[in-house]
Formats: C-alpha cells, sequence, structure tokens
C-alpha cells in the first residue's frame, strides 16, 4: 500500500513495509555515552574505599594504636597509646590479635628482597 507517499525520484513507496532506522551516529553517540558513564562509575566506586583513620605499630604482645585521625570512622573510640588484643564484629566471636597480624602490603615494596627480610 502505498498511500500517496512517493520517494525523491516520485516512485510510489510502500509504507506497510517500513522499518524504523536510527541512525548510525545516535548508536555510536549512545555507546559512548554508556561506555563513559559506566567507566565514570567505575571510577568513583574505586576511589570509595573505606578508612579507619587509624596508624598501628607493632607492640611486644599487641598493636599500640600511634595515631587518630579525628574525621576517621574510630575517632572518639580509639586513642593514642590504646593498645589492641582482640577485635569482633558487633555481635561476634572475638579474634585475638598480634604484632604479627601488622604485615605490609607486596606492593609497597620495591624489590623481592624488602619483601622476604
Amino acid at each position: 500500500m502505498t498511500d500517496g507517499v512517493a520517494d525523491t525520484f516520485g516512485a510510489p513507496v510502500d509504507t506497510e513495509s517500513r522499518t524504523f532506522r536510527l541512525p548510525p551516529m545516535r548508536v555510536l553517540f549512545t555507546a559512548l555515552a554508556v561506555s563513559l558513564v559506566s567507566f565514570g562509575g567505575s571510577l568513583w566506586f574505586a576511589a570509595q574505599q573505606p578508612w579507619l583513620g587509624v596508624k598501628f605499630r607493632a607492640a611486644s604482645d599487641s598493636i599500640q594504636v600511634v595515631a587518630v585521625d579525628r574525621n576517621g570512622a574510630a575517632a572518639d573510640i580509639l586513642f593514642p597509646g590504646d593498645r589492641l588484643v582482640a577485635i569482633a564484629a558487633p555481635g561476634g566471636q572475638w579474634m585475638e590479635v598480634s604484632a604479627s597480624d601488622l604485615i605490609a602490603d607486596p606492593d609497597e615494596y620495591h624489590s623481592f628482597s624488602e619483601g622476604n627480610s
């Protein structure tokens, strides 16, 4: 059925068999926008790491609190000079901690020999 519609050359056009098509640039720009939003969301999520705001030092039989950031999650809970002997989640079971629990992350070493010492 032509419904009196003609193309640019004057030939009748079948309007019932037309399919909807998006312009290629609109598809590309939409894909680019989705990619940029996904990348930005991933970057934001990676930057939102939890932080206690506490620096620890190994003591003879426990872990000693060296510094507490006033904006950290442990502010007004832990104080410099406090010693940790055990930790637990609210309502959880207590777990003893020792000085050997304070190990450096392997990615902080500049060479293998530093990590093996």
